[in-house]
């Protein structure tokens, strides 16, 4: 993501996006700018299609087709820019809800029933 707000932000000086907003924009592949809406699907997909093919590479490394597997479950910070991509290969993949904090709400349940 940071490689993405870094090329927006150059391509439109003064936006600074950081962090939320930079994924905001590749969600909806748009921003506001000095009052208009601004088309950056194009700069986000050039850094993320290299990037998703290397996640989908891994994972048919370890998983082949995933066929055996019930679910593909996932979850992350960059879940929500990069899960779409997962869930078009496999059929069976869903982004969680709140995937950025998903593995700590996880942890946590597993703590409070481990030590009470």
């Amino acid at each position: 993501l940071t490689e993405i707000g870094k090329r927006i932000n150059a391509a439109y000086p003064g936006l600074e996006l950081r962090g939320h907003d930079v994924v905001e924009a590749v969600k909806s592949g748009t921003v506001r700018y000095y009052g208009q809406t601004v088309d950056v699907s194009e700069i986000a997909q050039k850094v993320l299609k290299p990037f998703a093919r290397q996640v989908l590479g891994e994972a048919s490394a370890v998983w082949g087709s995933a066929a055996r597997l019930d679910a593909i479950l996932i979850a992350g910070g960059g879940a929500e820019v990069i899960g779409p991509a997962l869930v078009a290969e496999y059929p069976h993949a869903r982004i969680v809800d709140n995937p950025q904090w998903a593995n700590v709400e996880g942890y946590l349940k597993f703590g409070r029933r481990v030590f009470g």
